[in-house]
């Protein structure tokens, strides 16, 4: 009953997510990136992914350790999740210091600047969101957060699509305007989600202890290198193809069209992960272990045929799906989209037995698979990119992403049925 039940909240998740999310990226964002055209869009990709690795320090493994310890006890919530504000507080002000000296140090122009520093606004603020929501994740509200899931989305869509019949055509659309309404809509989510929970989530930062926020910025250490890790094999793509390669912009702009429908793909698969890792870290040690461990093996079950189905149907369709949303494109952008689209089997098993691996603390066990991955990323990309330029990029984060996934996988299996009874060794 407890399994039907908790697979009935990921329907529920998933259901929401599928009637919000397409919409979004199939119909309001297409248009802006055709809008914005190649270059500018392929420079918008490039920056993001640049301040994803930055963004490391907005979370420093605090998002993780939230749910995981939230879930774990929450006999003493309100002055765990205070300490918790005041660390994000603190990540959120070192952030920004490292924005301005990042800027400073790459020569941009005073456009330039501007750009980057309004997506590192929208990254820090898309990370307070995305914080709250691993509180509420903690505190086991399920149904809350799946409404949360979508709310961004919600907003950007209303936001997007008043723009886009309001708007005319003939006016230019800048980078600018499209980052700003992103702001604006991930701060509509955070005061609405802050209305709604603001009885059950204490927010009264002067609870808060020095000594307790240093402690919890000091046991969340092993999932801040994991996330910084993971974050370089990930993000760092297009960040070798703007600088090594000829029109890195305009090439980019080819790996932002193919990313964006498989980040879709991405996304449906992390909802698994959004109720596994709690429900791991409550159950994995109690008379309920079993139930946990059923909970993973169908999770990985489940993500695996959906996986496959999304590829089979990306490859069999491509043609009709690029000649769709992007009439302008390619053979060689579907070349890139055929060949990353084998990523999303990999990053299926990452969320599910990654998720698994985070909340019975295998932090070892995550760190040695998160360098495995940065040193493929560093091999493949050295070796394909020169020899087969933006194929060879896509070619090298598809071969990352099945090796992590694979080796998640294979750790996770380890745990779950020979070393199920062994102390759980932390760094």
């Amino acid at each position: 009953m407890m399994l039907r039940t908790y697979f009935k909240n990921v329907s529920i998740l998933v259901v929401i997510n599928f009637l919000v999310k397409p919409i979004w990226v199939f119909v309001i964002d297409t248009k802006f990136q055709l809008w914005l055209g190649q270059a500018a869009y392929g420079r918008y990709f490039v920056y993001l992914n640049m301040i994803y690795i930055l963004s490391v320090v907005l979370d420093l493994g605090l998002h993780n350790f939230a749910v995981k310890s939230i879930s774990e006890d929450d006999s003493s919530k309100s002055e765990f999740i205070s300490n918790l504000w005041l660390s994000k507080i603190i990540l959120c002000a070192v952030y920004l210091l490292l924005v301005l000296i990042l800027i400073l140090v790459q020569g941009l122009t005073f456009s330039e600047g501007m750009v980057f520093l309004l997506v590192s606004i929208e990254m820090m603020i898309f990370s307070i969101y995305q914080f709250f929501r691993m509180i509420v994740q903690g505190l086991q509200f399920h149904r809350e957060d799946s409404l949360l899931s979508s709310l961004d989305r919600i907003f950007l869509i209303l936001i997007g699509g008043s723009i886009l019949l309001l708007w005319r055509e003939t006016s230019p659309f800048s980078l600018t305007s499209y980052i700003g309404f992103h702001i604006l809509a991930y701060l509509l989510s955070i005061f609405l989600a802050f209305y709604y929970f603001r009885k059950e989530i204490s927010f009264d930062i002067r609870s808060s202890h020095r000594i307790a926020v240093l402690k919890i910025i000091k046991a969340a250490a092993p999932l801040t290198l994991i996330t910084l890790l993971m974050t370089i094999y990930t993000r760092i793509d297009s960040i070798l193809v703007k600088y090594f390669l000829e029109n890195g912009d305009v090439l980019n702009g080819s790996l932002a069209y193919s990313n964006r429908i498989i980040d879709s793909g991405y996304n449906a698969l992390a909802l698994f992960s959004v109720f596994l890792l709690p429900t791991v870290a409550r159950h994995h040690l109690s008379d309920l272990s079993d139930y946990a461990r059923r909970v993973v093996l169908f999770s990985g079950v489940a993500v695996t045929g959906i996986s496959l189905s999304f590829i089979l149907g990306c490859l069999f369709f491509s043609e009709e799906i690029y000649t769709r949303l992007y009439p302008a494109s390619t053979s060689m952008d579907i070349d890139v989209f055929r060949i990353q689209i084998w990523s999303i089997v990999g990053v299926g098993w990452m969320y599910v037995f990654g998720s698994y691996l985070t909340a019975t603390s295998r932090y070892r066990a995550l760190i040695v698979i998160a360098i495995f991955g940065v040193l493929i990323s560093v091999f493949c990309n050295y070796i394909l990119l020169q020899k087969y330029q933006l194929i060879g990029s896509a070619y090298a984060g598809s071969i990352v992403q099945i090796s992590v996934g694979t080796a998640n996988l294979l750790v996770a299996i380890y745990y779950l049925f020979y070393h199920r009874k062994s102390t759980v060794k932390t760094i």
